[in-house]
C-alpha cells in the first residue's frame, strides 16, 4: 500500500470512471427510503462554538442526527488568520444528495455566512462528505467530497464516529485514509463547557497525543472515541 491514489488528478479520474456506474441522485429532492450522510461543520468567525451548535439544531430539522464527533480546533488553510473549530455528524435523512446539499447551503445563509473567497474566514461551513455509498459528480456537487483524503480535520472526527466506513471510490476504510494522509496542519481536540441557557464555551484544546489526568487521577493518553454522543 505504498502508492495510494490520493493525488487530485487520480481522484478526478476516479470520479469520472465511477460516474457511469454509480447510483447517482435523481432530480427529486426526496427519496423513498432514508439514507445516511456524513456532514462536516466548521467555523472560525465570532462565537465559533455557537455557530456549530446552531448548525446542529438546523440539521435536526431536516433529518435525525445519529452520531456527533467531538469538536476539533484546526489551523486554517489559505489567508484566514483564526483557527477553525470542526466537527462531523452522521445524519439520517429522506432527502436526496442534491436536496440535502441545497438545504446545507440554505442553513449557511440563514446563519449569516458571508462569502470571503475559497479559503476565507467563515461563520459556518457545511460540507456534504458522504451520502451512503453514492458517487456522483456535477458542477455544483461532488459526492464523496474530493478533499476527504487530504484533510485530517475531516478524517480524525470521521474515525471517531465511523472508523470502518468504506470510501466508495478508493474502497478503503476511513482509518486507512487517515493513516496515509499527508496533511500536516495541527488538529487539537477540544473540551467544551455548556452552561444552562448559555452557548457552549471552550475550556481547552489539546494535541491528540497529549496525556491528560483522568478524574481518577490516572494519566491517560487521549484517543478518538466511537461511542455515540447525544446532541
Amino acid at each position: 500500500m505504498q502508492n495510494l491514489p490520493f493525488d487530485k488528478l487520480r481522484v478526478s479520474v476516479s470520479l469520472r470512471k465511477c460516474k457511469m456506474h454509480s447510483s447517482t441522485s435523481s432530480g427529486s429532492p426526496l427519496r423513498s427510503e432514508n439514507e445516511k450522510a456524513f456532514i462536516s461543520l466548521g467555523s472560525n468567525v465570532g462565537e465559533r462554538e455557537f455557530f456549530l451548535e446552531r448548525a446542529r439544531k438546523e440539521l435536526e430539522r431536516i433529518g435525525r442526527i445519529l452520531k456527533v464527533s467531538a469538536i476539533y480546533e484546526t489551523e486554517p488553510l489559505g489567508d484566514s488568520k483564526r483557527d477553525f473549530l470542526n466537527q462531523v455528524i452522521k445524519l439520517e435523512t429522506n432527502l436526496s444528495s442534491v436536496g440535502l446539499f441545497s438545504k446545507l447551503k440554505n442553513i449557511e445563509k440563514k446563519l449569516g455566512r458571508n462569502d470571503r473567497g475559497h479559503w476565507g474566514a467563515r461563520e459556518i461551513d457545511l460540507d456534504l462528505l458522504f451520502f451512503a455509498d453514492e458517487v456522483s459528480w456535477s458542477q455544483n456537487l461532488k459526492v464523496p467530497h474530493p478533499e476527504i483524503p487530504y484533510r485530517r480535520f475531516v478524517l480524525i472526527p470521521l474515525v471517531e464516529i465511523e472508523p470502518n466506513f468504506i470510501h466508495p471510490i478508493f474502497r478503503l476504510s476511513i482509518q486507512t485514509l487517515l493513516k496515509f494522509c499527508s496533511d500536516k496542519l495541527t488538529v487539537k481536540k477540544c473540551i467544551l463547557k455548556k452552561l444552562k441557557n448559555n452557548p457552549p464555551s471552550l475550556v481547552e484544546c489539546f494535541p491528540l497525543d497529549q496525556k491528560l489526568k483522568s478524574k481518577s487521577g490516572r494519566v491517560e493518553k487521549t484517543r478518538p472515541s466511537s461511542k455515540r454522543i447525544k446532541v
